[in-house]
């Protein structure tokens, strides 16, 4: 079975002036809608180049005018397509300047939610970083890719942690509500805000050998966060019999929907099961903020 994957885009160039009423959120994401294109390129250091291309642009009446958009994004570069010939027991070579890895992708542009496959050659990793240049390249907005997480298995990896001795975290502003990432990250938005800071790493650890508190509101807090899509996390310490873990919330356990191999370059299918992975996702986000709200109680 094949894998598509999720991820939550946030405005990142442009973000505190968002902030700051400076300008909208609807009008820069509706400029991407309209800049992204088949035509700009993004040349890499082996000679290929990467495009979009096979663009549908949707206005979906049933989501009250939502701008979604479905397409593929490809790495074209020269290479050779190789089979077997029976009749002559041997191989044959063919040149192909063009040879190309593609993968397909539904992107909901006002819920800024990203649904793709995945393929050895154009890996999910490689995907998190090729579309947001694209996007830079086309529209001149910067924007970046959050990997979705499975927050149920997240929880329960950490809990196979005894000893919790550091956490090492990315965060990117959010498009959203500044107040609540900066409340869960115990960070000064405004003074974030007035430095232009829009990539931020934390390292939270400790010497002591009961290790970090995971029932503490800080640590809770950052894990709600990693699951609300604001951040990413590597978790760190020691297992039960003192031997070494690592969990990974982008790398080890992202939120994911299967499909057959044999519908992994099917818009249609790509379409279907991520527009039914974006409301799984928000009804998820929807019950850790309320979950979050009952334990202030």
């Amino acid at each position: 079975m094949a894998k598509i994957y999720f991820a939550k885009m946030n405005i990142n160039d442009e973000i505190f002036e968002v902030y700051k009423g400076e300008k909208e959120l609807s009008s820069l994401l509706k400029k991407i809608y309209e800049k992204i294109n088949n035509e700009d390129e993004l040349y890499d250091e082996y000679g290929g180049r990467y495009k979009f291309f096979d663009l549908d642009k949707v206005v979906d009446d049933n989501t009250k005018g939502s701008l979604q958009i479905l397409g593929r994004l490809g790495y074209i570069k020269k290479g050779v397509h190789s089979s077997y010939d029976p009749g002559n027991d041997t191989a044959i070579d063919l040149e192909d300047k063009n040879k190309l890895e593609y993968v397909t992708f539904y992107f909901d542009v006002d819920r800024e939610l990203i649904a793709f496959n995945s393929k050895i050659g154009l890996n999910r990793y490689k995907f998190v970083e090729i579309f947001p240049a694209l996007i830079k390249e086309s529209s001149d907005i910067g924007v970046q890719l959050m990997t979705e997480t499975n927050f149920e298995e997240l929880k329960l990896q950490i809990g196979r942690i005894k000893t919790l001795k550091r956490i090492n975290l990315k965060l990117v502003p959010p498009n959203g509500d500044k107040r609540e990432f900066a409340d869960l990250y115990s960070l000064d938005a405004d003074k974030y805000q007035e430095a232009n800071i829009t990539n931020i790493t934390q390292s939270l650890s400790t010497q002591t050998k009961r290790g970090l508190n995971k029932d503490s509101e800080a640590i809770k807090n950052v894990i709600k966060g990693i699951g609300l899509g604001y951040a990413e996390g590597r978790f760190i310490g020691k297992d039960s019999s003192n031997e070494d873990l690592e969990v990974d919330s982008s790398e080890e356990v992202p939120y994911t929907k299967t499909l057959s191999k044999n519908s992994t370059n099917d818009k249609q299918t790509i379409f279907t099961k991520g527009k039914a992975g974006f409301m799984n996702l928000l009804t998820r986000k929807a019950h850790i903020r309320e979950k979050g709200n009952d334990d202030r109680k």
